[in-house]
């Protein structure tokens, strides 16, 4: 419970820089709401376009590739992050 989706801002993404094998740039990180229920388990997060039906542009499993098993009151913070591969 709690879920909601965040408006990232297009002037707000970082400048690219060298990534591995590619260039990457990144977002401030963002703080979802404190979750309000027991149960559900996320991997990752997703960037979607704001128009519906909402299309996936991006999408990633956490950098420590582990599942959250979320718990109430938890806060959950992600650093958005996209790579263009050479």
């Amino acid at each position: 419970t709690s879920y909601a989706r965040h408006a990232l801002a297009a002037a707000t993404w970082g400048a690219q820089a060298a990534g591995t094998g590619g260039r990457k740039t990144t977002y401030a990180q963002v703080t979802f709401p404190t979750v309000g229920a027991t149960g559900a388990t996320i991997n990752g997060f997703f960037i979607g376009d704001a128009t519906p039906p909402v299309k996936a542009l991006a999408q990633a499993n956490f950098d420590d590739v582990t599942a959250v098993a979320l718990a109430t009151n938890d806060v959950i913070k992600v650093t958005p992050a996209v790579q263009f591969n050479n």
